[in-house]
């Protein structure tokens, strides 16, 4: 019997085309490429082609799930290779498949495969006769998702493991614990023509009474909401991809109103259906309306990114029932397509007593960089916010309120931001920076200043 897609103990995939077989071949089921067979295998011996074969064409959850479940397998037994340890010491969380396979997959935005059958809501929902398929675009939508899969991709990405750190350098799992902020720093170089990241988390159950009501459908159900952004190295942030949620109006097979779910049909029409998008005008600012308020999976997608070490940030924006062992944190993964290096930067909202925070902002060499801090940055009486640059030396020492909504400008390769709380029980908001501008050197006569 022939092996038309083999993965050895390596892992590496090859495909094979059918008119080349000369032996019998038996198949049961498997997943073909379009580009390279005719259709489906029928569980019959032939040999070559001089039985001809019966091709099947059908898509949905039936013939994608053993395709994931396959490949999520695979990844598993990767997993188990690099590491050297049992699945049942050491092993991956739903979480970090599932971001890994999304991280992969290939966009199907220019594919003729996309559809294969008519969407009912919008065909029923228009009833005039004709059929309509789901529309589809550019990011995550409707019809194919995050797009397909893309197995050597995922399998790829499982790599590199560091025996000593035990971990892998593109993927990471992390607790983060309500307004706290965490952050990667990812080098890139080479003028890629583009760059992603990924963040997915096992939410906690929802609650029955919200997560069911048709009326609030626009509402986040998340129980545990995180955030990921980018910032690149001239300080422009980059947001997730959203998708607008779809009406939940039930109707009948007339596209009449109903009060029920009977039918299994919903109005929605093709202008409900709208693209994915991850434009936003505060590009310059960081701006919290830009973030993905709905899903438990975030992508950021970057076209051309410019060379230099760029920030993955991720927040914890409202964290209600943790899952790790305290119940105070979600577990999460984060895939990118370059190394993640954790940055020695903490911040929290509020923050502790007793507590030293640190978070550092690079900057280009060649380039005159502006730090502008949240309004709402604020230590308690005895508490400080220190300024250093890139060799430690102190640019200054804030109390209270002082920094709020300050803008610096730095020039140096970073600026590390330092608060220290005392033990008084009087703490604050603590700090944030809202905006990062670089901007080529000019003659500046002080290392760190504030612009008025």
């Amino acid at each position: 019997m022939n092996t038309i897609w083999n993965v050895d103990t390596n892992f590496v995939t090859t495909h094979v085309k059918l008119d080349l077989l000369s032996d019998s071949l038996d198949a049961y089921f498997m997943r073909l490429d379009f580009g390279l067979v005719k259709g489906i295998i029928t569980p019959y011996s032939c040999q070559g082609d001089s039985c001809g074969y019966a091709y099947l064409s059908d898509g949905g959850t039936s013939e994608s799930a053993p395709q994931v479940s396959g490949l999520a397998a695979l990844m598993y037994q990767k997993f188990k290779k690099c590491t050297g340890e049992p699945l049942d010491k050491k092993s991956m969380r739903n979480s970090t498949v599932k971001s890994i396979i999304i991280h992969s997959a290939v966009d199907m935005e220019d594919s003729e495969n996309a559809h294969f059958e008519w969407n009912p809501d919008i065909t029923f929902a228009n009833h005039d006769g004709n059929g309509y398929f789901t529309p589809y675009g550019k990011g995550p939508d409707f019809a194919t998702g995050w797009g397909k899969i893309d197995a050597k991709a995922s399998l790829e990405t499982i790599g590199g493991y560091n025996q000593k750190t035990k971990d892998f350098p593109r993927f990471k799992e992390f607790e983060i614990a309500n307004g706290v902020e965490k952050r990667w720093n990812v080098y890139v170089n080479g003028n890629p023509e583009k760059m992603r990241a990924s963040l997915v988390w096992d939410d906690a159950p929802g609650i029955y009474e919200v997560v069911t009501n048709e009326h609030n459908f626009l509402d986040s159900k998340l129980m545990n909401d995180l955030d990921m952004y980018l910032v690149s190295p001239s300080g422009r942030y980059y947001y997730p991809w959203r998708l607008d949620p779809l009406p939940t109006d039930f109707i009948d097979i007339n596209g009449n109103f109903i009060d029920d779910f009977s039918s299994g049909l919903e109005k929605i029409r093709m202008q409900d259906v709208r693209d994915a998008y991850n434009n936003c005008s505060s590009s310059n600012l960081l701006d919290s309306l830009c973030f993905d308020h709905l899903n438990n999976v975030e992508v950021v997608d970057v076209e051309n990114p410019e060379n230099g070490t760029w920030q993955v940030v991720v927040r914890g924006t409202r964290i209600s029932y943790g899952n790790n062992e305290t119940e105070t944190a979600q577990i999460a993964s984060l895939v990118s397509d370059f190394e993640l290096e954790k940055s020695q930067c903490q911040i929290i909202h509020d923050y502790a007593a007793q507590s030293h925070y640190e978070c550092e902002y690079l900057f280009d060499g060649n380039s005159a960089n502006y730090v502008t801090f949240a309004e709402s940055t604020f230590v308690g009486t005895g508490d400080t916010i220190s300024l250093y640059d890139a060799d430690e030396a102190l640019l200054g020492k804030y109390v209270a309120d002082s920094l709020a909504g300050k803008k610096l400008k730095v020039k140096s390769t970073k600026l590390k931001v330092v608060l220290d709380s005392d033990n008084d029980g009087v703490q604050g908001w603590g700090f944030g920076v809202t905006q990062i501008q670089s901007i080529p050197y000019s003659i500046l006569k002080m290392p760190f200043e504030f612009v008025n």
